[in-house]
């Protein structure tokens, strides 16, 4: 198959953009997946057809590419307009199958009974091809997908399939849970009615690890085509009703801040609006808290500014906020998302908000991390109208027991991130994963807090494209866990980074983890590949993890 190029933009805001879109729109370009992270902790990945230079737009990529400092990787290609029956359904091609939600069995992955031909004809379809049974040998062949469950629990169950009149109109299906058997028929002629390709077969109990399964038979379908694309596993979040934890936040958010103070888990603001879409009404307005031992209603606190991508933290029973992002363009307008110096703290009891001295310089996408009676401020960008000026080199560190408030620079890295996550264990500040110039990383620094020495750590085992972009860690009891955009959070351990035995029921990045205990931590908010999130997810540790 032909290849394409990766162009990775290193500045979200560029005049070019609209003409990106109308590329895309066109089907001469196509983002491999869907950010919903803001482009403020995101690249603006597009991909390019090797030979593109052909179409109206070759001027445009040429610039890019010169100047904009662009990385390339190679990827499978999409197929072109004249390889498929209807180009409009290009664009509901799902290439790379880890942005879909849940768990995803392709039908590379499929135990596959008698002969099967892959093709790209009939778009739409997940992966790099569909298969067929080429109407021969009825009731000979099958395709059985088995998925490796991270949890026990009820999970949706879909089938991907494209839809034409030459479509087989009772395929059969075969789901193997907990309860035994469900015998379905699937009209594959009739159009998939989730995103123009996922077909839901229901709801289904099943056991951790390999013991579900659904096939796809062909028995009964002489004449039509059975095709065969991918089955997906979508875990409900019935742990919500089994836990004390039953409140969503107030609103789905990404981007936002969050943390413990006392008893109360404190969340703040964040991005609310639809992907990619900054202005002053996509800011969540919200600042609640909840008892944790008690978590049955939100409270909610005097707001102060909108803002997402910023720093929080508490201590000695204040609240503080750092710097972050604000966008104050109506809706409709221009974007003109900034990255603000300002820092304030917030007092529970008095329920108010002061200001304390600002930071040096404007600073977003960064973390911040109380500790000992510090702030530490790592990682992060200075913006200006959705466009990067300045990646930071230094962290910041604040004494909390000086008046006023007073910002030190930490010494200087080799290495810049953003939309990195941050904790302290063991003495050791650890940054760990975001987005490099260079893109994506797993990469893990740490500053010894006694010597204001950095050094590097294990790199974090962040899986697929994203790698640790937009995850979060926490310390709990003296354990320091993270979580990238996977089923299943890390412990760091004297050897490296081990898996802990429970896993998460759904993904998610640019979320927060606050610890409730020596043992529990709560996984609150941020986005997956479906869009923003407003559940929590409470997660108990072994402690010989």
């Amino acid at each position: 198959m032909e290849t394409f190029s990766i162009i990775t933009l290193q500045a979200y805001g560029n005049p070019l953009n609209k003409t990106f879109r109308r590329a895309c729109e066109k089907g001469y370009l196509r983002c491999p997946f869907s950010l919903f992270a803001d482009f403020i902790t995101c690249p603006n990945l597009v991909i390019v057809e090797k030979g593109f230079m052909q179409f109206e737009y070759a001027s445009i990529i040429a610039l890019v590419a010169v100047s904009l400092a662009c990385t390339f990787s190679s990827v499978t290609a999409l197929p072109r307009p004249d390889q498929v029956d209807n180009p409009d359904n290009l664009k509901y091609i799902v290439p790379d199958p880890v942005v879909l939600s849940g768990i995803v069995v392709d039908n590379t992955q499929a135990i596959l009974v008698g002969k099967w031909k892959h093709s790209v004809h009939t778009p739409p379809f997940v992966g790099e091809s569909y298969i067929h049974d080429m109407k021969e040998l009825k009731g000979e062949k099958s395709a059985t997908f088995i998925p490796n469950l991270p949890n026990a629990g009820r999970y949706e169950v879909r089938m991907s399939h494209n839809s034409n009149i030459r479509r087989a109109n009772a395929v059969p299906v075969t789901i193997r849970h907990v309860g035994g058997e469900t015998n379905l028929k699937i009209n594959e002629g009739e159009p998939a009615p989730i995103q123009k390709l996922f077909r839901s077969l229901g709801t289904f109990e099943f056991e951790e690890g390999r013991s579900a399964s659904v096939t796809i038979g062909t028995a009964g379908t002489d004449g039509k085509y059975v095709i065969v694309d991918s089955v997906q596993f979508i875990p409900l979040l019935d742990n919500l009703e089994n836990s004390p934890w039953k409140k969503a936040l107030p609103e789905a958010v990404t981007s936002f801040g969050a943390c413990r103070e006392g008893d109360h888990l404190y969340v703040y603001g964040g991005h609310k609006g639809q992907a990619h879409v900054y202005s002053l009404d996509s800011h969540s307005k919200s600042f609640a808290r909840i008892d944790i031992q008690n978590p049955n209603s939100w409270e909610l606190l005097p707001f102060n500014r909108p803002l997402q991508g910023f720093g929080m933290a508490s201590f000695n029973g204040k609240i503080y906020i750092s710097g972050g992002s604000q966008a104050t363009n109506s809706s409709g307008e221009k974007s003109n998302l900034t990255s603000v110096r300002e820092v304030s703290a917030f007092d529970p009891e008095k329920k108010k908000w002061s200001q304390l001295p600002p930071l040096p310089e404007p600073r977003s996408s960064h973390e911040m991390v109380a500790h000992a009676g510090h702030l530490y401020i790592v990682g992060g960008w200075n913006m200006r109208d959705g466009a990067g000026l300045k990646w930071h080199r230094h962290g910041l560190v604040a004494d909390l027991s000086k008046k006023p408030l007073h910002w030190e620079k930490l010494p200087e890295t080799k290495w810049t991130v953003r939309a990195n996550t941050a904790a302290v264990n063991g003495g050791q500040l650890y940054v760990i994963g975001g987005l490099t110039p260079k893109g994506m990383t797993n990469a893990v620094h740490k500053l010894d807090l006694e010597t204001l020495q950095w050094s590097e750590g294990p790199e974090y085992p962040g899986t697929g494209h994203l790698k640790a972009f937009g995850a979060a860690a926490c310390q709990v009891g003296d354990k320091l866990i993270v979580s990238a955009y996977s089923h299943q959070p890390r412990v760091l351990t004297e050897t490296g980074w081990a898996p802990t035995s429970r896993k998460l029921e759904e993904r998610r990045f640019f979320h927060r983890i606050i610890p409730l205990g020596s043992t529990k931590a709560l996984f609150i908010g941020g986005a997956n590949h479906d869009g923003h999130l407003n559940t929590l997810e409470v997660h108990e540790f072994n402690p010989s993890e």
